[in-house]
């Protein structure tokens, strides 16, 4: 059967004496592609993965609230340190959940945030195409989009597959209403300041769909407790490249946990 409801997965085996680290994905929405990641990460986490039907059309709220519903019933119950890892789409909706919830959250990384999208006049002409494309043209796009989502020369050729097949997957209605989803996100710079959460903001500096350094600056200045990390080789799909290691940016920016093999709670680095 159909998914029909945000769903989470583990991406790692159950680790309760570990922090969750729950992955947001972009607008894909399936959580598949943070795969060469989590290797690296867990020994500091559990892992999960958030998956958006692809068939569902929610506004704002009501996505932010099954995400926050998913995340208590599936992973936390424990109530363990949760920490989002939203990328582009999925950093819009990890503000959102951290504004919503902030008792749940415990920190935030936000990787090339789509929260400037409103503000990029040329992607909102474009995104009004998708209205009018048939499921099999929006699946032929996905190809013709691949070199402003992905430095090629970073990204392998099997990597640059699952891509596609994540972006292929989701039918052109539902992109359309993702991409109006972020036209809309104008969180106010009231609503940034409560977010309280350490944040790490990560940007490619040769992202070619979203000006995600000029954005990262920007959040930086408004967010309570904001740290920047700027990939200078790296485009928007950052964690797909080869050499690139999450890991090694939380590590440089001391935003790492304590690793942990014993039952007692993870303590913060």
């Amino acid at each position: 059967m159909p998914v029909t409801a945000v769903h989470v997965y583990r991406a790692t085996a159950a680790s309760p004496a570990k922090p969750l680290l729950l992955y947001l994905p972009g607008m894909d929405g399936t959580g598949q592609l943070f795969y060469r990641q989590s290797p690296t990460l867990t020994p500091y986490f559990e892992i999960g993965c958030l998956g958006l039907p692809p068939q569902a059309r929610w506004g704002w709220t009501e996505l932010t609230q099954q995400a926050l519903s998913s995340l208590q019933a599936e992973l936390a119950p424990q109530k363990r340190p949760i920490w989002l890892c939203g990328e582009s789409f999925g950093a819009c909706l990890a503000l959102n959940m951290a504004i919503t919830a902030p008792q749940l959250i415990r920190r935030l990384i936000l990787i090339n945030p789509a929260s400037c999208f409103y503000q990029q006049s040329s992607l909102h002409m474009a995104a009004s195409l998708v209205d009018y494309f048939p499921d099999w043209l929006q699946r032929q796009a996905c190809w013709g989009l691949l070199p402003l989502l992905a430095e090629l020369n970073r990204v392998r050729a099997g990597d640059r597959r699952a891509l596609i097949a994540a972006m292929q997957s989701v039918p052109a209605a539902t992109v359309s209403k993702r991409l109006e989803l972020l036209s809309q996100f104008t969180a106010s710079v009231a609503q940034l300041r409560q977010v309280s959460q350490p944040t790490l903001l990560i940007a490619g500096a040769r992202d070619r769909l979203l000006p995600s350094v000029t954005e990262a600056h920007r959040l930086a200045q408004v967010l309570p407790d904001a740290r920047i990390a700027i990939r200078p080789e790296s485009g928007h799909a950052c964690l797909l490249e080869y050499d690139w290691r999450l890991s090694e940016v939380l590590a440089a920016r001391n935003f790492l946990p304590t690793p942990t093999v014993s039952t007692t709670a993870s303590t913060l680095a």
